[in-house]
């Protein structure tokens, strides 16, 4: 799986009980030439790392101070791989930092190492758009600042999960447009969506609980029954 020539990404895999997957999902990535190491321990910095993997227990026993410890410091993608990845324990994970939350019971070689190798691509070795784009964009009170890559609602600032904010960047880019879950998949996570529309709408939602006065009646983001989402216009 060829991610990039010049160099090999490091991906730091925190395995803090003796379960065994942490080993498997090593051996896993080193067979696909990405250097990839598990550990028990943090590391003094994330300086040289390209992706963190989470390996924990679930709604049971999850890291989510590990999760907002790498987020605090670092901008790199985060995958969990969790014995129990059910809706409860996604929502709180991608609210901490998470991009991405895979089930351990079900998860096969070749589905992880694609997702891995993705998100090493979206997050190393994304092409910068060929066309100029603003800098800023403005939907009524809502702004989108790219070179910074913060999030504004009524003039206050909103922190945003890189995922968050790349599906908002979409969202705004595409205002008033209806976006399919699979163009929103593939724009964000830059990787084929197949089987992605549980992600999608958990992130949506908490994204909606951060930005909306009301998540339950939004007003910004929009669903478009058995299509996907749409960023509303504001109204002049």
């Amino acid at each position: 799986m060829d991610i990039t020539k010049q160099s090999r990404p490091r991906v730091w895999i925190y395995a803090p009980e003796e379960s065994g997957v942490g080993a498997k999902l090593e051996a896993y990535l080193k067979s696909e030439d990405i250097s990839a190491r598990s550990a028990k321990a943090f590391p003094d910095s994330f300086e040289d790392i390209s992706m963190a993997i989470i390996c924990d227990g679930g709604v049971m026993s999850p890291r989510f101070k590990e999760i907002e410890r790498i987020r605090a410091c670092s901008d790199i993608p985060i995958m969990t791989v969790s014995r129990s990845c059910d809706e409860i324990y996604r929502t709180v994970a991608l609210d901490k930092g998470a991009d991405i939350c895979l089930s351990a019971d079900s998860l096969g070689r070749n589905e992880f190492t694609a997702r891995t190798a993705a998100m090493l691509r979206r997050y190393l070795y994304a092409s910068p758009s060929p066309s100029p784009v603003p800098d800023t964009i403005v939907n009524g009170s809502l702004a989108v600042d790219r070179k910074r890559r913060e999030f504004y609602a009524g003039g206050r600032s909103i922190k945003l999960t890189s995922t968050q904010f790349g599906i908002v960047e979409y969202l705004m880019e595409n205002c008033g447009r209806v976006c399919s879950i699979e163009d929103i998949y593939q724009s964000v996570w830059n990787e084929t969506p197949y089987g992605v529309h549980r992600t999608v709408v958990d992130h949506i939602r908490r994204i909606r609980g951060k930005i909306e006065p009301d998540p339950h009646n939004p007003r910004y983001i929009k669903a478009v029954f058995g299509v996907g989402y749409k960023m509303e216009r504001a109204i002049s």
